[in-house]
């Protein structure tokens, strides 16, 4: 997924005005979205978390 998403990446990173602050937030962006995942390790059952994953 990360290789399809290099192409427009650099397309988009080539037009901002200001490159650190895109660069800086799409970093951010990537590990925030890891949260949720590293939540599901404290959810009180095994079947909550398959249905976390799943929905």
């Amino acid at each position: 997924m990360a290789l399809l998403m290099t192409i427009p990446a650099a397309i988009m990173l080539n037009r901002a005005a200001e490159h650190k602050k895109l660069v800086a937030t799409s970093i951010l962006l990537a590990r925030v979205m890891f949260l949720p995942i590293v939540a599901l390790v404290y959810l009180p059952s095994e079947s909550m978390q398959a249905w976390a994953i799943i929905s």
